[in-house]
């Protein structure tokens, strides 16, 4: 993965970026005379030259184009026409394209009076204003010089570009057109380089080809784009290789129409949840274009808009009826409306709920802790909305001047960054012109809901981040997940980066955010935040909300509810030469796209809802079967290839079978790609993980081989790893991302522990005598400790405890009897072991001490017309929603249970045949996969929405 320092946020606003080359800057800025060469990248925007040297030592250099004098060489002044520049203005940078003798006719000579130094290390600073004349020579490289000195040269005849007895804000108008007209000319004199794509074997030509926009927070990049019969691809103008981009299509999930500036030109395209692909926000030159694209897609993959009627009447319905949550619902909501994560002029939006931020103690039993959600945010304070209403009676109406009540809007891209500021500094420096201004920026809760409560030009609402508890709530593209890779409640609060974000007047220092006192931490107060969204208070009033934002009192004067965007006239704008309409827009925020012409709907009583009466129930809730369960996906196998083993990793699902052969399904849930690997020429009989993409398997052979589950080769072989076949292998991929990961094996002879490093490094580290046979083999391995359990044939269990060092004496335990015969052993972290046993009894044992155990029944289950007796043949966990095991039997049931012997729901696999055992289980965060000895299924875990969140959380973790 290539990580960069540089980004669209280092440009000015409605800069383009041109041109990215790799560079040298050539001599020394230190004016010691030593001739030095410093590696790098030379790009050219639409406003400044940028350097960005390879050493993060060295700070990036920006120097703008404006306010230059330009001067050839007198040997080379035949390269051009003169004719064609513009009379020098104002001297501020020189350029010649002269010889250099280090370097040759490739090089470009600039002296800047001032430049400014972004990035140094890294790390997000104030930028740095370095005055004085200083002087660069920068040498593209690969032949590159030619063009990137004609773009400047274009670039400095606009940037001095006079309009005489013009006001500046025309003449800049005027430039910035002519500086369009330069980039289209620019993009159409390329090609779309075939070089830099991944095109399949059967891969057609493309579709459709076009210019676009690729929407990021706060910028954007211009290229083009090819829709082939298999792929999106995405070319940035630019062209720089590493962000080309592509998107296969067999990935897209749906699609959305969406306002970009001010027109309805935009496209989002969302892919399978499971492949964590971030979605992809694309603007057209119009809408016809728009629609173009999306015929050609639905023409490959027929996914459909995500914003029909239908699909938001079967939303509201099932938040109606507390199918999903509150949280879930203002989710859709906002994605049907247009709101999107790339586009911070058009985020998601949720309310205030909290209105008390002062108490020690958070009541969430007193009305008086909420907020009014029948009004507007703007117009809860009745004073404040008095002052508005006089102003507005005050206004005059005209065609460039609408009347409004409310000049700011409730969402806009500065509210975005005010509150994840300390996510992207960068997008606060870009926006506050390379300065942090302390007094702006997000320090408190309390003051910031009093700021929105009491100030004339401050309305603002929350954002989704605000609730977010799981890594699931938030989209890949989200700022919080894809900035720092993974997600912990409440981190956009807290200044992990260690940014100097400066001094308050008041003398406080901006460092994390100050929570209300009725917090303990940010994620605690984010979960309380949450809790409050979902409490029975929010939920009884959510609706009126909904018809101010998404619904039919959006945009509406008699309801205190019209903000200046909503109240301009485009059509009697679009002659006006003083405003630019797309930045109004992208600026000052628009309202929602209307969803609701009538009132929305109450959400129902929870006293005539399935689940506990109290929002304080300790108990786990009862849930029916179809409601934590969810078919999604059924494979069915040939009757050649009988499933001996199968492990999940991620999104990608592998099985062995006795022929040899690996086959590895994905991504989840669809698993709509498959690759066959022929590993070896006898069966196969387990296989596990290492990393997301390396799996290792073994077999009758005694042989470990370890395999490249993409790109299909095995790359290691371990040829004796065991004297007999290997039946049992478990691994762990908890140090995968230390370079280094455990495998233990097992079969008729031993218990070995193998260190796996890179891809090509196995060495033996551990090797323990069971003393019997096993018929079982666990693991549970962390950065300083493997937990083995064993299962032996007499009965006993075994619990074994290896240190790192690769020394063991003896067992952590002496052997348990539990029941002869057992069905396979289950070990979850240090503190959970399950056992199965052949009399549908399992153990629990809630610490490897074994000093505490449970033995309960598992119910017996039964279909009609066979028998009620089966055996329990294998085992998973889960507890992010609490202590739920899941239980498979020999006639293809699966069973959920609670840690106290419940049964919370089951699902019958249905396979048809009396031999069709459930033979593995697996679950994430999200789903359960099933294998039987026919088939795989896929079964969505549903319990986190389709019940409250007060159903899974205990007053304990509430605080």
């Amino acid at each position: 993965m290539i990580v960069e320092r540089f980004s669209g946020l280092l440009l000015e606003e409605g800069e383009v970026l041109l041109l990215d080359v790799a560079a040298d800057e050539v001599g020394s800025r230190s004016g010691d005379g030593e001739v030095e060469i410093t590696p790098g990248r030379f790009r050219v925007g639409s406003r400044n030259v940028f350097f960005d040297p390879e050493d993060w030592t060295y700070p990036i250099v920006r120097i703008a184009l404006e306010d230059l004098r330009v001067r050839e060489d007198d040997r080379h002044s035949a390269l051009r026409d003169e004719s064609n520049w513009s009379t020098p203005g104002k001297w501020g940078m020189e350029l010649w394209l002269s010889h250099v003798e280090f370097n040759g006719e490739n090089a470009l000579r600039i002296n800047a009076k001032r430049y400014l130094e972004l990035k140094r290390m890294g790390l997000s600073h104030p930028y740095v204003l370095v005055n004085g004349v200083t002087e660069f020579v920068f040498e593209p490289r690969f032949g590159q010089g030619r063009l990137v000195r004609n773009l400047v040269f274009h670039l400095l005849e606009l940037a001095n570009m006079k309009s005489p007895g013009t006001t500046e804000f025309l003449r800049r108008r005027m430039r910035d057109k002519k500086v369009e007209e330069l980039i289209r000319a620019f993009e159409q004199s390329f090609a779309f380089d075939i070089a830099f794509l991944e095109l399949g074997v059967d891969e057609a030509l493309p579709r459709i080809e076009m210019p676009i926009t690729v929407i990021h927070p706060l910028c954007s990049v211009f290229g083009r784009l090819w829709v082939t019969d298999q792929n999106l691809y995405f070319m940035p103008i630019h062209r720089q290789r590493f962000a080309v981009e592509r998107k296969p299509l067999n990935l897209v999930d749906s699609v959305q129409l969406s306002f970009y500036g001010k027109e309805d030109r935009a496209l989002e395209i969302s892919f399978s949840s499971i492949s964590s692909m971030p979605a992809a926000t694309y603007a057209f030159e119009s809408s016809t274009a728009r629609d173009a694209a999306l015929f050609a897609i639905e023409s490959i993959i027929p996914v459909g808009t995500s914003q029909t009627a239908a699909g938001v009447h079967q939303a509201t319905q099932a938040w109606m009826a507390r199918k999903i949550s509150n949280f879930d619902y203002l989710m859709e909501l906002n994605r049907s409306a247009g709101r999107s994560f790339n586009d911070f002029s058009q985020y998601p939006v949720f309310p205030w709920v909290i209105a008390d931020y002062e108490s020690t103690h958070l009541d969430l039993n007193n009305a008086e802790s909420f907020r009014d959600l029948s009004k507007p945010i703007a117009a809860l304070n009745e004073k404040r909305l008095r002052i508005c209403l006089e102003r507005f009676s005050d206004m005059g109406s005209s065609d460039i001047q609408p009347r409004f009540l409310f000049g700011t809007h409730y969402s806009t891209a500065a509210y975005v960054i005010f509150f994840l500021v300390r996510c992207v500094p960068d997008a606060a420096l870009k926006l506050q012109s390379g300065t942090f201004d302390s007094d702006r920026l997000f320090i408190s809760i309390a003051e910031t809901w009093t700021s929105a409560n009491t100030h004339t030009s401050d309305v603002k609402e929350l954002i989704p981040e605000f609730f977010a508890c799981y890594e699931g709530d938030l989209p890949p593209e989200a700022i919080i997940t894809s900035e720092s890779g993974s997600f912990v409640p409440g981190d956009f609060l807290l200044n992990l980066q260690e940014v100097d974000f400066g001094v308050r007047q008041d003398g406080r220092w901006v460092r994390d955010v100050e929570l209300p006192r009725w917090a303990s931490s940010a994620e605690d107060f984010i979960k309380k935040n949450r809790y409050a969204l979902e409490s029975d208070f929010v939920s009884e009033n959510l609706h009126k909300w909904i018809d101010l934002v998404f619904g039919f009192r959006s945009r509406s004067l008699r309801d205190n509810n019209l903000f200046y965007t909503d109240a301009v006239d485009l059509q009697s704008l679009e002659s006006s030469v003083d405003l630019d309409l797309d930045r109004l827009f992208l600026e000052f925020g628009r309202s929602p796209r209307q969803l609701f012409s009538s009132p929305h709907p109450a959400r129902a009583p929870r006293a005539y809802t399935k689940g506990p009466t109290s929002i304080f129930s300790e108990q786990p809730p009862t849930l029916p079967g179809e409601s934590l369960l969810g078919l999604v996906r059924c494979l069915e196998f040939e009757e050649s290839f009988i499933v001996t083993g199968c492990a999940l990793g991620g999104p990608l699902i592998a099985i062995t079978s006795e022929l040899g052969s690996l086959r590895v399904y994905g991504p989840l849930p669809k698993l709509s790609r498959a690759r066959e690997i022929q590993v070896c020429s006898s069966a196969l009989r387990c296989v596990r993980f290492i990393t997301l993409d390396i799996v290792a398997c073994a077999g009758d052979e005694g042989r470990l081989y370890v395999v490249d589950a993409m790109n299909g080769r095995v790359i290691h072989i371990h040829a004796a790893a065991h004297p007999g076949p290997i039946t049992f292998l478990d691994t762990d991929m908890s140090l995968s991302s230390q370079g280094r990961s455990l495998l233990i094996t097992g079969g008729a002879d031993a218990v070995r522990g193998w260190v796996v490093s890179g891809e090509s490094s196995i060495r033996l580290a551990y090797d323990l005598d069971p003393e019997g046979k096993l018929i079982s083999l666990s693991a549970s391995i962390d950065s300083h400790l493997a937990r083995v359990a064993c299962l032996r044939d007499d009965g006993s269990l075994l619990v074994w405890l290896l240190p790192q060092g690769g020394i063991v004496d003896a067992p952590m335990t002496d052997p348990l009897q539990i029941s002869c015969p057992c069905a396979p052993v289950s070990l979850h972290g240090s503190q959970q072991l399950l056992a199965w046993t052949s009399n549908t009894r399992l153990v629990f044992l809630s610490s490897l001490q074994v000093t505490m155990f449970e033995v309960f029944e598992v119910p017996e289950p039964s279909i009609e017309g066979q028998p009620s007796v089966f055996e329990v043949n294998c085992g998973s966990s889960i507890t992010t929603c609490g202590a739920y095991f899941f239980v498979g039997f020999s006639n293809g049931i699966v069973r959920v249970m609670s840690s106290t012997g419940e049964e919370i729901c089951s699902s019958s696999l249905e396979t048809g045949a009396e031999d069709d055992k459930v033979s593995a289980l697996f679950t994430d965060e999200r789903h359960v996969i099933a294998v039987t000895t026919q088939k795989l299924r896929v079964f969505r875990l549903r319990a986190k929405s389709d019940s409250d969140l007060c159903a899974y959380m205990t007053p304990r973790e509430l605080g």
